[in-house]
C-alpha cells in the first residue's frame, strides 16, 4: 500500500462539496489507475492509503507496476476525466517499495 497525504494549497478558492479524485498511474502505459479514490474537498487535508484494494480494474493493480505516480485533482465538473480549469499535483516516478512513508500531495497547479 502507498501512503498519501492529500491537501490544497490554502491559495486556491473552492467549494467543499467538490470532488477530488487521487489515483495512482503506471509511470509507463495505459494511463488507467492502478488504484484510486474520489474524495471531498471539504474532508481535505487527509491521510489515505491506496492498495490494490483499490484498483480500478481486475489484474491492472498497483503490486503488477514497477514504477508509479501520484496524482490528485481537483474536479470543477465533478468528472474523472482531467477538465481544463482543474487544479491539481503530480509526482514524478515513484519505485514500489522504495517511496517514502508519506507522499504528499498538495494541489495548487491549475490545468490550462
Amino acid at each position: 500500500s502507498v501512503q498519501l497525504l492529500v491537501s490544497i494549497d490554502p491559495s486556491i478558492n473552492f467549494d467543499p462539496q467538490q470532488t477530488v479524485f487521487v489515483a495512482l498511474v503506471a509511470n509507463a502505459g495505459p494511463p488507467m489507475p492502478l488504484a484510486a479514490r474520489k474524495l471531498r474537498a471539504g474532508d481535505l487535508p487527509i491521510q489515505i492509503s491506496l492498495s490494490d484494494v483499490d484498483a480500478v480494474m481486475p489484474g491492472h493493480n498497483l503490486s503488477s507496476a514497477k514504477e508509479f505516480k501520484a496524482i490528485a485533482r481537483l474536479s470543477q465538473t465533478g468528472s474523472a476525466t482531467p477538465q481544463s480549469g482543474d487544479w491539481e499535483v503530480s509526482t514524478g516516478a515513484i519505485q514500489l517499495g522504495f517511496h517514502p512513508e508519506n507522499i504528499e500531495l498538495r494541489i495548487a497547479t491549475q490545468r490550462p
